[in-house]
C-alpha cells in the first residue's frame, strides 16, 4: 500500500454546483475536499454560480472556490462556455483534477488534462425529463462519463456496488475506487426533540420523517400514500418532512406536496431546516425514511447521520442506497416505488424501534470518514509519483 501524505498535493474539483447549494452531490464533495485540505492539500474548487448571488470567490472550510456564471440553465444543468478553458488553464498547475461526474464537459476535460492527473468521481447516473432536449443532455453526459473513466487510471464512486449496477460506467466498474461520503461524527447524535417538535407543533405519535431536497426522484408520493396506510393500524402517526422543494435544480414537487397535503394535518412540511436542526430533527424522528425511486440516489447520506443519532432507516433496495442498512443492520430495506411494501418495512421498523437500533460507537466504526478520505488520498499519491 502506498504511504498517502497528500500535504501539498495541488488538487482541482470541477463540478457545476457547490456549497452553498445543497444536495447529496454537493455534500459529498464538500466533505471530502473538506478531508483532503485538513491533511494538508490545496484544494481548488471550479463550479457554477446556482443563484447569482453568491461570490466569484471565497474560501469555504480551507477549500478555494471559484464560481462561475452560466449563460443559461437547461433542466438540472448550467451552461458555462467558460469552465472547459478555465478547468485546463487550472490544470497546468495542479497535481490533480477531479470532475465531478455528471457533467456535460467531462468528454473535454478527458482530452485536454493529461491522463496521470485526471480522477474522475462517477456520482450518478442521470435522468432527466422526457423532453428532447432531455434525452439529447442525458447522452452527452453518459458519453463524456465513459469518455472520462475510460481514459483515467481508476476513478470514483459513492460505492462498487452502485458503479458495477450503472448503466453508464458498468463495463469499467473493475477500475472503480469506492469512496462513501464522509459524515463527520460529532456533529451528529441524540438530543432531547422536545423544544423542536413543539416548535413545528408536532402533535403526540410516532414520527416518520424524511430529509431532503423536494423533488420527484425521492419518491416522496410513495411515502405520503405508505403512511396514509400506515395510519389505519397506527392512528396517530405523523410524518415530517424536511427540505427544501421550489428553489432546487430542475425544479421541485413542494408546491404539489403542500398541495397534495393541505388537508392532513398529520403531515408536515417544515421547508428547508438549518443544519443546527438536524440532530434534534433526527431524535425527533422514530424512522427515518428514504423512499428514493430513481439511481440519481446513488447513497444516502442522512441514513448514517439518522443511525449516528440513534435513529434506525427505511430505504430503497438500490443499489448504493442500500448500502448503511445492509451494512449496519439499523434499519430495513422497501421495494422502490411500492407504497405497500414501504408501509410494511415501517410498521415492522415501529414495532420494536430499540430492536433495530446499533450502539453509536458500531456505527461510528462502520462509518469512519477518514476511510473515504483515505482511499482518495491514496489515488492522489499515485498520480503524483514519477
Amino acid at each position: 500500500m502506498i504511504s498517502a501524505d497528500v500535504a501539498g498535493a495541488r488538487v482541482l474539483v470541477v463540478l457545476y454546483y457547490y456549497s452553498p447549494y445543497v444536495s447529496g452531490l454537493t455534500l459529498a464533495t464538500r466533505a471530502i475536499v473538506e478531508g483532503l485540505a485538513g491533511r494538508g492539500a490545496h484544494v481548488t474548487v471550479l463550479c457554477g454560480s446556482h443563484d447569482g448571488e453568491t461570490p466569484t470567490h471565497e474560501t469555504i472550510g480551507g477549500v478555494s472556490v471559484h464560481r462561475l456564471r452560466p449563460v443559461a440553465r437547461i433542466d438540472k444543468g448550467m451552461v458555462l462556455p467558460t469552465l472547459v478553458p478555465r478547468a485546463a488553464w487550472m490544470a497546468r498547475d495542479t497535481d490533480v483534477v477531479i470532475p465531478v461526474l455528471p457533467l456535460l464537459e467531462a468528454g473535454a476535460l478527458a482530452r485536454l488534462v493529461p491522463r496521470r492527473k485526471f480522477l474522475p468521481f462517477y456520482v450518478c447516473d442521470l435522468r432527466l425529463s422526457d423532453r428532447p432536449v432531455s434525452r439529447l443532455i442525458e447522452n452527452v453526459a453518459a458519453r463524456g462519463a465513459r469518455a472520462s473513466v475510460r481514459r483515467a487510471p481508476s476513478f470514483l464512486a459513492l460505492s462498487r456496488e452502485y458503479a458495477a449496477a450503472s448503466r453508464v460506467v458498468g463495463s469499467y466498474a473493475s477500475r472503480v475506487v469506492g469512496v462513501a461520503p464522509p459524515v463527520d461524527p460529532s456533529g451528529f447524535y441524540a438530543v432531547d426533540p422536545g423544544p423542536l417538535r413543539a416548535r413545528l407543533g408536532i402533535a403526540s405519535g410516532p414520527v416518520v420523517g424524511f430529509v431532503g431536497r423536494l423533488v420527484a426522484e425521492k419518491g416522496l408520493p410513495v411515502l405520503l400514500d405508505a403512511c396514509r396506510e400506515l395510519r389505519t393500524r397506527i392512528p396517530g402517526l405523523q410524518l415530517v418532512i424536511a427540505g427544501e422543494g421550489r428553489a432546487v435544480a430542475g425544479g421541485g414537487i413542494g408546491a404539489d406536496l403542500a398541495r397534495d397535503t393541505h388537508d392532513s394535518p398529520w403531515v408536515h412540511l417544515t421547508g428547508h431546516l438549518p443544519d443546527e436542526d438536524l440532530t434534534a430533527f433526527y431524535s425527533l424522528c422514530d424512522v427515518l425514511a428514504l423512499p428514493s425511486i430513481d439511481p440519481l440516489e446513488a447513497y444516502g447520506i442522512v441514513q448514517v447521520e439518522a443511525m449516528l443519532c440513534g435513529t434506525p432507516v427505511v430505504a430503497s433496495d438500490m443499489p448504493g442506497v442500500r448500502i448503511p442498512v445492509t451494512l449496519s443492520g439499523m434499519g430495513v430495506l422497501a421495494v422502490p416505488g411500492d407504497a405497500n411494501d414501504l408501509a410494511e418495512a415501517l410498521a415492522n421498523v415501529l414495532h420494536d424501534v430499540a430492536a433495530v437500533r446499533r450502539p453509536r460507537s458500531e456505527i461510528m466504526e462502520l462509518f469512519d470518514p477518514g476511510l473515504s478520505i483515505d482511499a482518495i488520498a491514496e489515488e492522489i499519491t499515485r498520480r503524483r509519483l514519477p
